[in-house]
């Protein structure tokens, strides 16, 4: 596991984030559906006020490799194929499976930067990045 600079774990290697990438593995295909659509409910305004909240504490912190390694850690798992053969009642295909993956894609990002940013960001950003989470999945991270 690498440090930062302080000596504190990086973010995209923390403890809470290894448990959040491990959690996602237990997303379903109803889950995944809740969470795109509460994505696509917030408003492009307050997700972009959000998004800017995020690169100012970057900024500010000296975080901006670590915010795009979450980033990338949480779209890694949206892209790659999974060993779960397609359930009945379910999506038909390995295919269209890996595509509602990727279509959670943003909300999953969203929620690997509120919880790696943690009290790092302020209550109505951490809302609208763990909302979609929160709403499909009943936690907070």
């Amino acid at each position: 596991m690498g440090n930062d600079k302080t000596g504190s774990p990086k973010l995209a290697e923390s403890v809470a984030m290894d448990q959040f990438i491990d959690s996602l593995d237990l997303l379903d295909e109803p889950t995944l559906m809740v969470m795109v659509a509460a994505w696509g409910a917030i408003s492009h305004r307050d997700h972009e006020a959000a998004w800017a909240e995020v690169r100012r504490v970057a900024d500010r912190e000296g975080l901006q490799g670590e915010v795009q390694e979450v980033r990338e850690r949480a779209v890694r798992w949206s892209y790659r194929g999974s060993n779960i053969p397609a359930m009945p009642y379910s999506l038909q295909s390995e295919d269209q499976w890996v595509g509602l993956r990727r279509e959670a894609a943003p909300a999953l990002v969203d929620a690997a930067l509120g919880l790696a940013l943690g009290d790092r960001l302020d209550e109505s950003t951490s809302g609208v990045l763990l909302g979609p989470w929160i709403s499909a999945t009943g936690r907070p991270g």
